[in-house]
């Protein structure tokens, strides 16, 4: 599973992501991704074949029932609770811990275009 971290997830991230022999790319790693609207992170997500990560739940999950109504096929969303993975020191080791089990250990059931929250 290839892996796309949201603008507000830095290369640090990914970085240790991959160091874990995961395909996984923040968004700001390559300028002319930067500041995109988000039914444009979307499109980038799904078109570059990899699951979108992002901690902006109200507007992915908008995005996620648009484009199932509409029938869009889309990149699948992981919705990341910022409450439970802070942007500290131990809530970034928490959730690279967290996306590390999840991208190891997907469940068998997703859909191509899923909507996932990470516990």
């Amino acid at each position: 599973m290839r892996l796309l971290l949201d603008e507000m997830y830095g290369p640090t991230l990914a970085q240790a992501l991959r160091s874990r022999d995961h395909d996984a790319e923040a968004l700001t790693e390559r300028s002319e991704r930067r500041s995109l609207p988000d039914a444009a992170v979307l499109r980038v997500a799904t078109g570059e074949g990899r699951v979108l990560a992002t901690e902006d739940v109200g507007d992915f999950a908008q995005l996620h029932v648009r484009s199932q109504s509409e029938g869009f096929s889309r990149a699948g969303i992981i919705l990341i609770p910022a409450r439970r993975f802070p942007h500290s020191r131990n809530g970034l080791s928490r959730l690279t811990d967290a996306l590390d089990d999840f991208l190891d250990s997907p469940p068998s059931t997703l859909p191509e275009s899923f909507l996932w929250w990470l516990a």
